[in-house]
């Protein structure tokens, strides 16, 4: 039970910078040519600084199956928990991209505060609503 209560504290107070950062993975693989075809879009994204990091399927099948990736191009977003807090499959725009590049820490935070307060009253968990 005090675990619990510690990390319900961490999460409130604490910022999220403080458990790492939020970022899209974008898995591509040398021989999609749509992947070839969204490299600028994403290049231009991270030159003004946002946080993208590029996943080469062929070479990284463990980060292809935790995540389920089953097509490419795929871009999964995840915050410093690290929960998968956006997706999207198949080419991409620019604008698409960068509203998954958008900070999703303040709503995984308010959902990782309601499962700790779930789960410190656990037996009571079917008098709240998920």
């Amino acid at each position: 039970m005090g675990m619990r209560i510690a990390i319900l504290l961490l999460a409130l107070f604490l910022p999220a910078s403080a458990f790492g950062e939020s970022f899209v993975m974008a898995f591509t693989a040398t021989w999609c040519g749509p992947c070839q075809l969204d490299k600028p879009a994403i290049k231009k994204l991270i030159d003004e600084g946002h946080s993208i990091r590029f996943v080469d399927l062929d070479e990284r099948k463990d980060l292809k199956e935790r995540f389920s990736v089953k097509v490419v191009p795929c871009y999964v977003a995840v915050d410093p928990y690290p929960n998968v807090v956006g997706r999207h499959e198949g080419r991409i725009t620019e604008e698409q991209l960068r509203k998954l590049c958008e900070n999703p820490t303040a709503s995984t935070i308010e959902a990782a505060v309601k499962r700790a307060v779930r789960s410190l009253f656990w037996p009571f968990v079917p008098l709240f609503s998920p």
